[in-house]
């Protein structure tokens, strides 16, 4: 009895935890090109220097993506990147890790990087990704909490084209 109610306090401490340190709720729809053709459904958290979303593809597996950026004296961020996949069909799990640096300007965001797998050796073709996203300004005279945006994203074989929504809490 005692065991299951720690283990009820546990999982609920670890579910809203995040509602209480990320001030955005990310969820969006698109498509993916590459070496899956399928639409994708995102759901993740962000901030101003945190950012990890997870793309399903419809039957066909999860993409994951994260960084945490620090700012520089330049103008820019930079800091390290998590990329992984996992498919269903062979239930099988690649994670990539690597740098990253961030731009900011004015309704643009965009993000490059360079990953690559500890199992395989360095391609540094296969290991570029980037991500640019434009956020919709609010419509004249209104201010809008909830902040709607367009993105590509490229990580080779793939390339997806998404619309989200990131909710504050």
């Amino acid at each position: 009895m005692l065991r299951s109610k720690n283990i009820t306090l546990i999982t609920l401490t670890i579910l809203l935890i995040p509602i209480y340190i990320f001030p955005y709720f990310n969820v969006g729809a698109g498509y993916n090109y590459g070496d899956v053709n399928n639409w994708l459904l995102r759901i993740g958290y962000e901030e101003d220097t945190f950012s990890f979303s997870s793309d399903y593809l419809l039957n066909k597996g999860w993409y994951f993506t994260g960084d945490i950026t620090f700012d520089t004296q330049f103008g820019f961020e930079v800091g390290p990147m998590l990329y992984a996949n996992y498919d269903l069909s062979s239930q099988g799990f690649d994670a990539k890790f690597g740098g990253v640096i961030k731009f900011a300007y004015r309704n643009f965001d965009i993000r490059m990087g360079v990953v690559t797998s500890l199992r395989s050796s360095f391609n540094l073709s296969e290991s570029i990704c980037a991500k640019i996203r434009l956020y919709v300004p609010d419509p004249q005279g209104m201010k809008m909490r909830d902040k709607l945006y367009i993105e590509l994203g490229y990580h080779n074989p793939n390339f997806s084209i998404s619309v989200g929504l990131l909710e504050p809490f």
